[in-house]
């Protein structure tokens, strides 16, 4: 056979010793989000001389002063290149994911298929969302949705020619958020709005429910229980602001642990919330109201409720904190050095913006009576659940751990935890199901006492 010298010219020969040096490092289970992280600490410290003439023993020798993690920074070394070839963001990871999958799939092997095709969502397209969100929200929902067509193409087991079908309209859809990406670079405004938006859209969701619970305890004037619900949220914040600068032990947990543990919180925050929706329910009864006015809530709080309650408070605030660490993390990586004030700036914009919308509720709440604040705050709360119960079952669905049944993704709409698959949207059926017959069976058992006392 002809030697390379006569086929490659000096750039092209590189190229090959680069890609065949990488061959070693490249594996489906690589956390594209880490080694970018781990590539943007150490690249400028380390030139190309270094990568293309030292062996690997040398290179991690000169990592270890420069890293806590060398093994991953000498894996992102030789996996990735600098920005300004094609490295720009994690779409590569995605493609290269669902090409994976196809393989696996045509040999035999559907599941390393599934989790490859799982994999590169995760680590190919939800770094890049909060960013393509900004440019077009819509495209992002086509995105995902066409996503997890190719997953549910494997998972029913439709045929090769099918999920070639779905993967090639997957990766026009990926070409077309790279477009978007290069057409919208980042610059100090852009990263500013997106940073804001993130912290603004997780923050309303905790503000939400923490609100209502604020307010009933002002409104009852149980100022004990104040501290507890304080307590909670703020201990969020700080495990928050600590997670930023902890952030690269958090990416190391892994994308599709991290959507596990957000669904996970999510479906146990959906139970606390029915538990205190039928309570405050319950109290609006005229029997009950009397005695609940006497005890003013500090009889049901003893120190195990109380806390309870901060925990509740800690969960909520703590699981929209995880997703922005993560989201922010995503749009830092891509942020050149200049914009990275944005970023802060962007969070403290969100953080005064809900701080005025806090205020406004809070002083709103206090003229509505006590009895009809219980009321409506039990169905806001159910409504939360619901809502909860949807992004729960979504963001396992993102993980793997609940399989994907498509629908039409005109269905979407993600501030009501509504989303076109056939399992989030059966979880809120089942979910209102069983919070009417509940509440049709204690409105009964009411009844039924009412009579007996007259």
């Amino acid at each position: 056979m002809p030697s390379f010298s006569s086929d490659y010219n000096e750039v092209e020969l590189w190229d090959l010793a680069f890609y065949v040096k990488s061959l070693g490092y490249r594996s489906p289970d690589n956390d594209t989000l880490l080694l970018r992280k781990a590539f943007k600490q150490v690249q400028p410290k380390i030139d190309l001389a270094q990568v293309a003439n030292l062996t690997d023993k040398a290179l991690m020798d000169s990592l270890k002063p420069l890293t806590e993690h060398p093994k991953t920074a000498l894996k992102s070394l030789r996996v990735l290149v600098p920005k300004g070839k094609n490295a720009q963001n994690s779409l590569p990871a995605a493609r290269k994911g669902l090409k994976a999958a196809l393989k696996s799939y045509t040999n035999g092997d559907k599941k390393s298929a599934r989790t490859q095709a799982i994999k590169a969502y995760l680590e190919g397209i939800e770094p890049i969302e909060a960013r393509l969100r900004a440019n077009n929200p819509d495209f992002v929902l086509e995105l995902e949705h066409q996503m997890f067509s190719v997953r549910q193409a494997i998972e029913k087991d439709s045929g090769v020619e099918v999920l070639a079908r779905e993967t090639d309209k997957a990766l026009a859809k990926i070409d077309r958020a790279d477009e978007l990406m290069k057409s919208h670079k980042l610059n100090y405004w852009l990263t500013f709005i997106i940073a804001a938006s993130i912290m603004l859209r997780e923050g309303m969701e905790a503000f939400l429910v923490l609100a209502v619970v604020l307010a009933l305890i002002r409104s009852s004037n149980s100022r004990k229980a104040l501290p507890w619900l304080h307590g909670g949220w703020i201990t969020a914040v700080i495990c928050g602001i600590a997670g930023w600068f902890l952030s690269d032990y958090i990416i190391q947990f892994g994308g599709k642990n991290r959507e596990v543990m957000e669904g996970l919180v999510s479906l146990l925050a959906v139970l606390i919330l029915i538990y205190v929706g039928f309570w405050l329910h319950n109290q609006t009864h005229a029997k009950k109201w009397t005695i609940f006015i006497k005890d003013k809530i500090g009889g049901y709080l003893n120190k195990d409720r109380m806390f309870g309650l901060a925990a509740f408070s800690f969960m909520v605030v703590f699981r929209e904190a995880f997703e922005v660490i993560l989201f922010l993390q995503a749009i830092s990586l891509e942020a050149g050095d200049q914009n990275q004030s944005a970023i802060g700036l962007g969070v403290l914009a969100a953080v005064l913006i809900i701080a005025i919308i806090a205020l406004a509720f809070l002083k709103y709440s206090k003229k509505i009576p006590v009895r009809q604040l219980f009321r409506y705050s039990s169905w806001i709360i159910v409504l939360l659940a619901i809502i909860l119960i949807g992004k729960g079952f979504h963001a396992l669905q993102e993980s793997g751990w609940i399989s994907v049944t498509n629908l039409s993704a005109s269905l979407r709409a993600e501030w009501l935890g509504l989303y076109p698959t056939v399992q989030t949207i059966m979880a809120q059926v089942l979910l209102i199901v069983f919070i009417i017959i509940t509440y049709w069976v204690n409105k009964r058992r009411h009844q039924k006492l009412e009579v007996n006392e007259n």
